[in-house]
């Protein structure tokens, strides 16, 4: 089994990103806010997810969970 990269991009953004799934095409997706609280989840079953109804300046840890890996990167909005 490959494991490949799930991309979170632009980053930094003035509010509208991505996250592209690469091969898989269902995740399950957290955002915490720079102070560890859950502010979003959601499921998508698209391998490019776009996310624009978090739009407030700081720092977010982005969680992705597919069915065969794990990711949390940091996003900055502007």
């Amino acid at each position: 089994m490959i494991k490949t990269k799930i991309f979170l991009f632009p980053n930094p953004t003035q509010g509208e990103y991505y996250i592209d799934l690469e091969e898989d095409s269902q995740a399950q997706i957290y955002i915490y806010n720079g102070i560890g609280q859950l502010i979003k989840s959601m499921t998508t079953e698209q391998q490019i997810t776009l996310i624009d109804d978090i739009t407030a300046p700081g720092y977010y840890l982005i969680e992705v969970h597919s069915s065969d890996r794990k990711m949390l990167k940091k996003l900055l909005i502007n």
